[in-house]
């Protein structure tokens, strides 16, 4: 009997241990919103949040080659019940230069201004800006906190590996570029053509949420 006694005592404290374990995992998730804007024609391949402690992605609305523009987002992803991301992973594949970019950066929760949104208890809005030559910037919006800058990066560009050519079938380099260009309207080309996207945003840092965002 104290075998079994010992047992049962074993077994009550590990489910009592892993109930308060869920508890308080299901009390650091949160609910925020993710959008994306860029200020030139991109083929987004992937963008999205990730957090080490949990193989959960916080996902955007991906950027349309055909509308863009600075500081304008057309929609905002719904992430809930997800832990704060701790990393932004992004993958894309840039008309204005035909150069493909592929990084994941890390959000530095001893930063002061992003360790602000970390604590805070009010739902975090994320607005992913990206403009030529790989300058990216995220900025993270509550009600009360308002709207901080907390990434701000010039990608560097990269070599593609053949599963970045993949488009319906297995392509070259070359034929990816064209098949991308195929899904661009004519006026976009033609303006690639003449350099009219090259406006740069690598010291722009502010952004103004929509009010009617945080409804």
């Amino acid at each position: 009997m104290n075998i079994l006694n010992k047992i049962y005592t074993a077994l009550i404290i590990l489910l009592l241990t892993s109930s308060i374990f869920l508890v308080y995992r299901s009390n650091q998730k949160i609910n925020y919103r993710a959008g994306c804007f860029s200020a030139v024609p991109i083929h987004t391949r992937q963008v999205f949040f990730t957090d080490t402690r949990s193989t959960e992605y916080g996902n955007f609305y991906e950027a349309d080659p055909n509308y863009f523009a600075w500081g304008q987002v057309d929609q905002y992803f719904d992430n809930n019940r997800i832990d704060v991301p701790d990393s932004l992973h992004i993958e894309y594949f840039s008309y204005t230069d035909s150069v493909f970019y592929n990084s994941t950066l890390s959000l530095d929760r001893t930063d002061s201004t992003w360790g602000k949104y970390v604590k805070t208890k009010e739902q975090l809005i994320f607005t992913l800006g990206i403009a030529d030559k790989g300058i990216i910037k995220l900025w993270c919006s509550t009600p009360i906190l308002g709207t901080q800058l907390i990434l701000a990066e010039q990608l560097p560009a990269v070599a593609p590996k053949p599963e970045d050519l993949y488009y319906r079938e297995p392509l070259s380099k070359a034929q990816y570029i064209t098949e991308m260009f195929s899904l661009l309207d004519d006026s976009i080309k033609n303006n690639i053509d003449k350099q009219l996207y090259l406006k740069n945003y690598k010291d722009s840092s502010d952004y103004k949420l929509p009010e009617y965002i945080f409804n």
